[in-house]
This record gives structure tokens, C-alpha cells and sequence, in this order.
């Protein structure tokens, strides 16, 4: 059994404190358009952009993902 990142709640966590991705994308140096592959869960969310991401818009990183539990047996099909 493990964990893996569900779903990414990026989107919400913006509109939270009232910025966009732009804004975001702006602030990380990177395209709004990989801020929005992570935000549709197109691209992964590494534990080191997504602790920078937390900071610059002050939550923790678990606000940004929902945590699946996921049998060992299921992860290999």
C-alpha cells in the first residue's frame, strides 16, 4: 500500500487568494501553460515545485493534492 498525488487542487488554491495562473507561472519562471499541465494533472507536480508553490501562495503543500491510498497489487496494472 502507498500513497500517490490523486488529484492536484491548484485551481482552487489560486482562486483562494485571488490569483490566476499567470500569476503563478509569472512568480515560478515558468509558461502559464505548464502551470495549467499540472493544474489538469498532465504533467506531474514534484514535492519541490509544489513546496515553492505553497509558499508563494501560503498554504501547505497537502492543500494543493488529494492523497489516493493505493493497493501495491492496483499500482502495477
Amino acid at each position: 500500500m502507498a500513497f500517490r498525488v490523486g488529484r492536484v487542487l491548484l485551481n482552487p488554491r489560486l482562486k483562494e487568494r485571488g490569483l490566476t495562473q499567470e500569476d503563478l507561472a509569472r512568480h515560478m519562471k515558468v509558461s502559464q501553460s505548464y502551470i495549467s499541465q499540472i493544474a489538469r494533472n498532465k504533467k506531474p507536480l514534484s514535492l519541490e515545485f509544489a513546496r515553492n508553490v505553497a509558499h508563494f501562495i501560503g498554504c501547505e503543500v497537502n492543500d494543493l493534492v488529494i492523497w489516493e491510498w493505493v493497493d501495491e497489487d492496483e499500482e502495477g496494472e
